[in-house]
């Protein structure tokens, strides 16, 4: 195997992994509930009357 072929093959193992990675990433966000918006801004106003106090 030439240096240029060696370096191509690193260069891809880096590449696959970093696309694993990614599909990972985006599989827990879909796995991941999302919270009704009141719930949030529920939250958002209590953080803010707490921090206003």
């Amino acid at each position: 195997m030439t240096p240029y072929e060696t370096r191509l093959e690193e260069l891809l193992n880096q590449l696959e992994a970093t696309l694993n990675e990614v599909r990972e990433h985006l599989d827990r966000g879909r796995r991941q509930p999302e919270a009704p918006a009141r719930a949030v801004e529920a939250f958002a106003d209590e953080a803010f009357r707490d921090r206003d106090a």
